[in-house]
């Protein structure tokens, strides 16, 4: 785009315009005057080679968050797991010799649990529940 050919006149004493056919810009001396004529037409050139930006309706819905997917778990037991030749058993967890103590002080002050399974209180292994 060119810039178009500006006109300078002296319009008042100590005031000077500066124009073209679309645009007008004064001031006290006649590079004032063209410098704010030259910095409008620039703005405007610029302005036009802007892509307009499409402004959101005001009635625009935003979509709801989709859920998360479910937690992936395993649907068979423990002990279904082989072991695969080659590889080495898992250790069975031994707890930390100081969690090992306080649980046989707390073991020392409190009864048994029972539970209708009979976990917690050795029955799970004695032969009466392997009926």
């Amino acid at each position: 785009m060119t810039t178009p050919k500006p006109r300078i006149i002296q319009i008042d004493n100590g005031k000077w315009q500066c124009s073209d056919a679309n645009l007008t810009r004064t001031g006290k001396t006649a590079k004032q005057a063209y410098d704010r004529w030259m910095s409008a037409v620039l703005h405007n050139q610029a302005k036009a080679q802007l892509k307009r930006v499409r402004q959101p309706h005001q009635n625009l819905t935003i979509a709801k968050p989709r859920k998360a997917a479910p937690v992936a778990a395993p649907n068979y037991h423990e002990s279904v797991v082989q072991q695969v030749a080659g590889t080495q058993p898992r250790r069975k967890y031994v707890p930390p010799a100081l969690m090992r103590l306080n649980g046989q002080r707390a073991a020392a002050f409190q009864k048994p649990m029972i539970t209708p399974n009979g976990v917690g209180n050795y029955r799970e292994y004695s032969k009466e529940t392997e009926r």
